[in-house]
């Protein structure tokens, strides 16, 4: 026969803890479960599995032990450094400065690098021989000049972009409409017409 829940006038069948299911649910929201705690000595966290916290489980199974120990030729990560600017806190990505002041610099011309290697472009190199707006373009398209506008549209090309233009726009439901309102225009203005409905 199976185990019963422990509450008094309760017949359902045993779920954990000594409640069902449903008292189960009702005990653990208000607190009354009496969760073991974490097998390291020096945590307060309740175990949720192999009797470790969730941080020591994690630790147990990517390490296979709770102490975490460096593997032989690795060595911890350097402390990084501040930025020099003494108000900021940030760290240092280059000339010992964060990006937010290193970005200023650079745009107010005062580190004194280098010019883009992009020709007719006389901003300061940033990065990989790029201002930041060549670098950007770069990284987006592939290409540093490239350009969405054309700059001087011959006028096949405006009609050319004018036609897919309404192509897009006899596709949505505004067009539709208009285009069905368009062809009644073109059978009334040429006569093409239901007998007995005037023009007007």
């Amino acid at each position: 026969m199976p185990k019963q829940c422990k509450i008094r006038g309760c017949v359902e069948v045993h779920y954990g803890h000594g409640y069902c299911a449903r008292h189960y649910q009702e005990a653990k929201r208000r607190g009354l479960l009496d969760a073991p705690l974490c097998a390291v000595d020096e945590c307060s966290k309740a175990a949720v599995c192999k009797g470790y916290c969730p941080k020591h489980y994690q630790r147990f199974k990517k390490h296979g032990s709770v102490r975490v120990v460096l593997k032989s030729g690795v060595k911890p990560g350097k402390p990084k450094k501040s930025c020099k600017d003494s108000s900021c806190e940030r760290p240092a990505v280059a000339r010992q400065m964060c990006r937010r002041h290193y970005l200023r610099a650079l745009r107010a011309g005062e580190l004194g690098g280098e010019e883009c290697s992009v020709d007719g472009c006389i901003r300061a190199r940033f990065a990989c021989g790029l201002c930041d707006k060549h670098l950007q373009r770069f990284a987006k398209y592939g290409d540093v000049n490239f350009t969405k506008r054309v700059l001087n549209p011959t006028r096949e090309h405006k009609r050319k972009k004018a036609t897919e233009r309404m192509r897009r726009y006899r596709k949505t439901p505004h067009g539709r409409i208009r285009t069905k309102w368009s062809r009644g225009k073109k059978r009334v203005t040429t006569g093409w017409i239901i007998p007995g409905v005037t023009k007007e």
